[in-house]
Formats: structure tokens, C-alpha cells, sequence
């Protein structure tokens, strides 16, 4: 297996990243000595207070450098294999919080057994 291919990754935003702009977010992900990753764009959601909207919303690639980024914002990445595992240990992962509390739930079930109904 080639641990460096890079995969496309779609990752919420960090909360260190809200308020950024697209350029300096760029900037940050590219150079990090960690896991750098090649930002493509954005999913950005439609303001879910429209009639008939709900939770809408539209992939931007490449906006402008100087679009700020906010809280609900999702970014598409390209990066290798440890950034995904390292996205899913931070809950970054649509759904990975979901699936590791579900996880955490099972392990902590089998390890005390069934509830008692006594």
C-alpha cells in the first residue's frame, strides 16, 4: 500500500479556521508540517430559514482568496491516507462523531453486558 496517494476528503471546518479567508486558509493547510492537504474548494450552506430550502447548499471550487470561511462550511481536500485517519479521530469526517460515539456505545455495552431490567 502507498500511504502517500492522495485521496479526496470531504472535512468540516475546524473551529480554529472560522473567520479565515480562503487565501490564508490555503496557506495554513498547505504548509502544515503534519498533514498537508491541497484545499479544492468549499461546500457552503443556503441560509436554511428560506421556505422549502432546508439544508441546501452549493460546492464552490476554488472561490476567491479573500471569501471568509465560515462555521458551517465544509472543505474538499485532497490529502494522504494518516490525514483522513487523523480528520477522523477529530470528529472532521461528515458523520465520524455519529459513528465514533456509536462505537464507543457498543464497547461500552459489551464490555458491562446487557442493562439489568431488575
Amino acid at each position: 500500500r502507498d500511504y502517500r496517494m492522495s485521496l479526496a476528503w470531504q472535512v468540516k471546518l475546524s473551529p480554529e479556521y472560522e473567520g479565515l479567508t480562503y487565501g490564508e486558509l490555503m496557506a495554513e493547510l498547505i504548509s502544515s508540517p503534519v498533514h498537508p492537504v491541497l484545499p479544492l474548494g468549499i461546500y457552503r450552506m443556503l441560509n436554511s430559514s428560506l421556505p422549502g430550502y432546508g439544508n441546501t447548499g452549493f460546492v464552490w471550487t476554488n472561490p476567491p482568496a479573500e471569501t471568509v470561511m465560515l462555521a458551517t462550511d465544509m472543505l474538499y481536500v485532497l490529502g494522504d491516507q494518516m490525514f483522513g485517519q487523523m480528520a477522523y479521530a477529530q470528529g472532521l469526517l461528515p458523520m465520524s462523531s455519529d459513528i465514533w460515539q456509536s462505537s464507543r456505545l457498543k464497547q461500552t455495552l459489551s464490555e458491562e453486558g446487557p442493562p439489568s431490567t431488575s
